[in-house]
């Protein structure tokens, strides 16, 4: 992919993006519930948390990955999908790249506890095992499809805005990728993680599976319940 102006077909953002693909995705996620559960308040104090969180993500993996922000243009060149495409050498950060970008700050801006309450999150959505496969031996899946992390992509983020849904734009976008990907290496292993059952739907047509799942929330707390999908997309050829 090269970076253009052509509008509807997928292309790298570059850092000029960042701001603009930081404000569509807190505003797609502020009333997420897993981030409900993270940064309690008004919905526009968690979109505009969400923001600030988000921007320096994104700077974080662009400085490892500068082709890892991807997005459709409109014709006024206004961001109208994005996502993260993040290789497994990518995916982790490290305390100096969050000290560099001002990660830090989070618990002077949004207060201990909701450092505490991602931390949480974080630690509870970790997947059991590098190798937990998506096949049982009852299973009518010929083969034994694995969760590969090396050498596999993460998507992470990916966002339609809501004026431009109903037009395929996520669908034709993370397609193009794929294909992109498979085109430069024969073959490409995908992951994800997501809250919303209709993600969940929208991402098993576009071949992932689901390989684990887990209900999460605080007994005392049911308002903040939220489920979590781990979804992986395998090439077994």
């Amino acid at each position: 992919l090269h970076n253009m102006t052509t509008t509807t077909k997928l292309q790298v953002l570059g850092p000029e993006y960042v701001e603009e693909c930081a404000r569509v995705m807190a505003k797609a996620f502020s009333d997420a519930a897993i981030y409900r559960y993270i940064f309690r308040g008004t919905t526009e104090s968690r979109r505009s948390a969400l923001e600030w969180l988000f921007v320096r993500n994104i700077c974080i993996v662009l400085d490892k990955c500068p082709q890892a922000l991807r997005g459709i243009l409109n014709e006024n060149n206004q961001v109208i999908c994005c996502f993260m495409w993040v290789p497994h050498e990518h995916q982790d950060v490290s305390l100096g790249e969050m000290l560099w970008h001002g990660l830090l700050q989070m618990p002077i801006r949004f207060g201990m506890d909701a450092v505490k309450r991602m931390l949480q999150v974080m630690d509870t959505l970790k997947v059991p095992s590098k190798d937990y496969s998506t096949s049982q031996e009852n299973d009518d899946d010929s083969g034994q499809n694995k969760m590969v992390t090396e050498g596999s992509i993460q998507l992470q983020r990916m966002v339609v805005r809501p004026d431009c849904q109903g037009q395929g734009l996520g669908t034709k976008a993370l397609m193009a990728a794929i294909a992109e990907e498979e085109s430069a290496k024969g073959k490409v292993n995908l992951h994800l993680e997501t809250q919303s059952p209709r993600n969940v739907t929208f991402y098993e047509r576009l071949g992932y599976k689901v390989i684990w799942d887990k209900n999460c929330y605080e007994d005392d707390d049911k308002e903040y319940k939220f489920h979590s999908w781990y979804m992986v997309r395998m090439d077994l050829s």
